[in-house]
C-alpha cells in the first residue's frame, strides 16, 4: 500500500528544485518519523491475535532511496530473524502473511493493512511537518555553504514564520 503526499504543493515544489541527493535526504528522516505511527499501530493490533509474541517483536520499520531516482521510500515489515521459544526456532516471517491474509482454514487478521488504513491522515501531516523541518535545516546548512538556492531559502523564509 502506497501513500502519496496531498495537500502540501509548496513543499513538492521546493523538493522538485533540489538536487536528487538532497531531496532523499530532506525526506527520509520525514518518512521514517511519519512510520513510527503504523508500527506502534500494527503491534497493537497483532497484540491481541498471539501466540508466543514474536509477531509483534518482529515487526519494524525502515525508511530510504534510490539516488538515480529520486524517490524516497519507506516500508512497514516483519524482520526475518530467527528466534527461540520454548525449545524451537520460530521465524515470524514465515507466517506473518498466514495471519495478514488468512488461510482457507482461519480467517483474516490484516494488522498492517489496517494501521495503515488507520495512519493515513497522521502520516501526511508528520510528512509534511517534518518535511518543512528538515528543509529548514537543509537550507540553513547550505546558506552556510554560501550556495544561493532560491528555492530553499523561501522554504526556509516559510518555516520561520
Amino acid at each position: 500500500m502506497s501513500i502519496e503526499l496531498i495537500g502540501e504543493r509548496e513543499l513538492f515544489k521546493a523538493l522538485l528544485e533540489l538536487s536528487k541527493d538532497s531531496a532523499i535526504r530532506v525526506m527520509r528522516p520525514a518518512i521514517s518519523k511519519a512510520l513510527t505511527p503504523v508500527r506502534r499501530q500494527a503491534k497493537a493490533n497483532i497484540r491481541s491475535h498471539k501466540r508466543s509474541g514474536m509477531l509483534n517483536k518482529a515487526i519494524s520499520k525502515k525508511a530510504g532511496g534510490k539516488r538515480n531516482s529520486k524517490k524516497a521510500w519507506g516500508k512497514v515489515f516483519v524482520k526475518s530473524k530467527p528466534i527461540i521459544w520454548q525449545g524451537k526456532r520460530i521465524n515470524p516471517v514465515k507466517y506473518a502473511h498466514l495471519v495478514e491474509f488468512g488461510t482457507r482454514h482461519s480467517r483474516p487478521y490484516p494488522f498492517i493493512r489496517n494501521a495503515m488504513s488507520q495512519k493515513r491522515s497522521e502520516i501526511n501531516s508528520i510528512l509534511i511537518r517534518e518535511g518543512w523541518v528538515n528543509m529548514a535545516k537543509f537550507a540553513g546548512r547550505l546558506r552556510n555553504k554560501h550556495d544561493t538556492m532560491r528555492a530553499l531559502r523561501k522554504a526556509r523564509a516559510r518555516f520561520l514564520r
